[in-house]
């Protein structure tokens, strides 16, 4: 009975662990699409000054 518990605690712990994974790549990938739109912008801007 208890050896069920762990088990069943442990495979609930793996599928948090790799739903967070998940969720931290995601929110990588949208960080770095953010930052090209920085920069495509800032380049823009810098070509409008001169």
């Amino acid at each position: 009975e208890r050896l069920n518990k762990e088990k069943k605690m442990t495979k609930d712990l793996g599928q948090a662990a790799a739903k967070l994974q998940q969720m931290l790549k995601a929110t990588q990938e949208q960080l770095n699409k953010e930052k090209e739109t920085v920069e495509k912008l800032q380049a823009q801007r810098k070509e409008k000054v001169q």
